[in-house]
């Protein structure tokens, strides 16, 4: 559950009308007040508790109900899975594999012992599950045959789909948006298209751009001096806080102070970059024939979970070499984000990820100097696992070879990957012409989507489109009955 308003409003009105309450809200710290208050505090638990301080969940009964999951291919996959994921909390890299394996099997324990005593019908997930604790959850629910929900966002619109999280197969909208709303929405498919199709080599996506200009901000340097200043002194703000100090924590083993810890990033930082410049070769022909392959911004949910079984990407590289002739290059390139001082992404990526990959044949990986249109235009084809390459290379007029699950899933010059597909096949597929790409567009609207933001990120992304095409209109009326149509029409017809 994000921090947005539209959610807990959404919960509220689907237990007022009698459709459906909840048993267990694990939401944003933000909504926790209001959402206890409503709904109790047997029901409603902090998030960032679990996120953060999971290793501190007690009190437990376990009296091995459900053991079988323990010694399942799931447990394995999931606990594969959750380790990898828990990278988004180690900002110092200290966070041991037995801390994490133990962490994991607390929450494993925490979760049964919810599923046995609240007994769910159906797990909805306002995200695809892409932190340690709602992973656990979503797989274990799985594995008891509980149904489970996923909402999707799309990049360039504040427009939400629900997936059968199981199979993500899309489900259908039976109460489309109103025409006057669509019509909006059917311009602004046009033009973000042809933006695409029309760009010059210095396109870039506007959440990246957002990113960047962000890292340079003097605002969010401020915003990060305030909260190293808070970090130092949070130990004296209470007696409670100061003890938890002395306490024994798996995100700080060594309870390094706030500018070591620090100090300790910004030198992960210069790791990261100084073993790309070592590895990167950037003597290249576009010319030659190639596949062009961008790395994907981790940690975050594009690759895990929606990357399945490619949520590392050295498998899908794997994959990719295996399909393509070993004559024919694979060049990589690095994505961009990985190094905005905005965002983690030295929490995603070892500096010898680098070094493994140019152990693979005829595999080159490229500087950031690159641009990634230039390269998709080159290309014979490009590969990604979810990500916004593989659409620009649709609209471009370039096929794409998607590993993963994404939000325009079966757009026009797409191949999902697959253990049957052939080389000569996706070459030899025709490809389809930017039109079609619209229509395509513009059925899973019509079909397939409700108004909406995911959280805050998307929700400030479509702030200028929203206040300019919705004037008169209050957004968030629209979105929260859009997605109460969406979930009364699943609770009801799907359980």
């Amino acid at each position: 559950m994000t921090k947005n308003n539209h959610w807990y409003d959404v919960a509220v009105k689907l237990k007022d009308e009698n459709i459906a309450e909840p048993i267990l809200w694990l939401g944003d710290h933000n909504l926790y007040s209001r959402a206890k208050s409503k709904f109790g505090e047997e029901v409603v638990k902090d998030f960032d508790f679990y996120k953060f301080k999971s290793h501190k969940i007690s009190g437990l009964k376990y009296d091995g109900k459900y053991n079988n999951f323990f010694m399942s291919d799931t447990y394995l996959i999931t606990k594969d899975r959750v380790l990898k994921m828990m990278d988004r909390l180690d900002d110092i890299s200290m966070m041991s594999r037995l801390d994490r394996e133990t962490i994991f099997n607390n929450t494993v324990l925490w979760t049964l012992d919810k599923i046995e005593k609240q007994r769910p019908d159906a797990l909805i997930t306002v995200e695809a599950p892409h932190t340690h604790i709602y992973y656990t959850i979503f797989q274990i629910c799985k594995f008891l045959n509980i149904p489970c929900f996923k909402f999707s966002s799309w990049t360039h619109l504040p427009l939400l789909s629900i997936h059968n999280a199981i199979n993500n197969k899309i489900l259908p909208v039976n109460i489309g948006i109103e025409k006057k709303y669509n019509e909006i929405l059917l311009k602004a498919i046009n033009e973000f298209v042809n933006n695409i199709y029309n760009s010059s080599q210095n396109y870039s996506t506007h959440h990246t751009e957002v990113l960047r200009l962000t890292s340079k901000s003097n605002s969010w340097k401020l915003q990060q001096t305030i909260l190293l200043l808070k970090d130092i002194f949070r130990k004296y703000k209470s007696k409670s806080h100061y003890l938890e100090s002395k306490q024994y924590n798996p995100l700080n083993p060594f309870k390094f102070n706030s500018l070591k810890r620090l100090k300790l990033i910004n030198t992960r930082r210069k790791n990261l970059t100084d073993e790309l410049k070592m590895n990167k070769n950037d003597s290249v022909s576009l010319e030659e024939k190639f596949v062009y392959f961008g790395l994907h911004y981790e940690p975050e949910r594009t690759t895990l979970p929606d990357g399945g079984i490619f949520h590392d990407q050295f498998l899908a590289i794997l994959k990719l070499r295996e399909l393509v002739p070993n004559n024919i290059k694979i060049y990589i390139k690095e994505h961009p984000s990985i190094f905005y001082k905005s965002t983690w992404g030295y929490r995603g990526r070892s500096p010898i990820f680098y070094n493994l990959l140019n152990n693979i044949y005829n595999v080159q990986i490229l500087s950031n100097e690159h641009k990634s249109l230039e390269l998709i235009r080159a290309s014979m084809f490009t590969a990604t696992i979810s990500g916004t390459v593989g659409f620009e290379s649709a609209v471009i007029g370039k096929k794409a070879l998607i590993f993963g699950d994404c939000w325009y899933k079966g757009c026009p010059n797409t191949v999902t990957w697959s253990e049957n597909l052939e080389f000569t096949s996706l070459i030899n597929k025709k490809l389809s012409d930017k039109n079609e790409i619209i229509d395509f567009i513009k059925l899973k609207l019509e079909n397939e989507s409700v108004l909406g933001n995911h959280n805050s990120t998307t929700e400030l992304r479509f702030n200028n489109f929203v206040s300019e095409n919705f004037i008169g209109e209050d957004f968030n009326n629209l979105q929260l009955q859009g997605i109460y149509n969406l979930l009364k029409e699943t609770l009801t017809s799907k359980i």
